[in-house]
């Protein structure tokens, strides 16, 4: 079995490739970490507003989806305008 890539190919908006420097044998430096959210319920929208602060650090959410709708864009999504995209469909 091989491992999936731990980094996403395209940086996300506003971080540079180079960002954070290399972390061993190939693997994302552990600030770096695409999010893909599932579900907007009471959890889901607690999460969306904290990747809107400072404390989300180098999380960046790449997709989000529910029971109706799906959106995703690799190279992030607004966290405070993520629950809006859901709730257009």
């Amino acid at each position: 079995m091989s491992a999936l890539p731990t980094r996403a190919i395209v940086p996300p908006v506003g971080v540079a490739d180079d960002a954070a420097p290399p972390a061993p044998h190939g693997r994302a430096a552990p600030r770096d970490a695409a999010l893909v959210l599932l579900g907007s319920g009471v959890v889901g929208t607690a999460l969306l507003r904290l990747l809107a602060t400072p404390a989300a650090g180098g999380l960046h959410l790449v997709g989000l989806a529910n029971s109706r709708a799906q959106h995703a864009n690799a190279r992030g999504l607004v966290p405070a305008q993520a629950a809006r995209l859901l709730d257009a469909a």
